[in-house]
């Protein structure tokens, strides 16, 4: 009887270690990087082989995987694969942090754009452009700078009905978006994010 109770004290504090790693593994990206993320970067952790996948209406709609860092001019920037589930479309995207500033450049343009600043506040707002056409691109408001939670909208300076939003998540990365050719919302239903080395 005293063994029973021993193996069972032991088989359901392994079942709770296991459960408690699981989530917290998941948010463990840092574990062996020599280089400190800052409290911005928690926003979209950046690491190779972190994935995200998303998905509207219930059905899968495409993924993001960082699959790589490449130099350009200058610039240190992660590689990431954005691909559509069930489509051959495949674009390739990156990304690099400045201080409170997350940056983005598609690689079939070459231009870099603004795509979010963390270190605002709730109804700041700043313009998404690229670096080389400044009346162009986005006026962009912060919707809400919760501390687990950066809501940013964007609207087009250019066209009507172009707008679009990006809710991110600490510790986890973009946690939906909407507008653009998509009115509804896209979700995040998985995600993998790994330890560096």
């Amino acid at each position: 009887m005293k063994y029973r109770f021993i193996i069972f004290g032991v088989t359901l504090l392994g079942i709770l270690l296991m459960t408690s790693c699981k989530e917290n593994c998941k948010i463990m990206h840092n574990c062996n990087d020599k280089r400190a993320m800052t409290k911005y970067e928690k926003y979209f952790p950046l690491e190779i082989g972190n994935k995200w996948t998303y998905s509207s209406k219930g059905e899968p709609n495409y993924y993001m995987k960082v699959v790589g860092k490449k130099e350009i001019n200058g610039k240190n920037y992660f590689k990431l694969l954005h691909s559509s589930v069930g489509k051959k479309s495949r674009t390739i995207v990156y990304y690099r942090w400045e201080d409170s500033k997350l940056f983005e450049m598609y690689e079939s343009d070459k231009l870099e754009y603004l795509l979010a600043d963390f270190a605002l506040e709730e109804g700041d707002m700043f313009q998404k452009n690229n670096t080389d056409q400044k009346n162009s691109g986005y006026d962009v408001t912060v919707l809400s700078d919760d501390p687990n939670e950066f809501t940013f909208y964007y609207d087009s300076r250019e066209l009507a009905d172009e707008e679009y939003t990006i809710v991110f998540g600490v510790d986890v990365g973009k946690l939906k978006e909407r507008g653009g050719m998509i009115d509804e919302w896209v979700t995040l239903t998985s995600y993998d994010l790994h330890c560096s080395h």
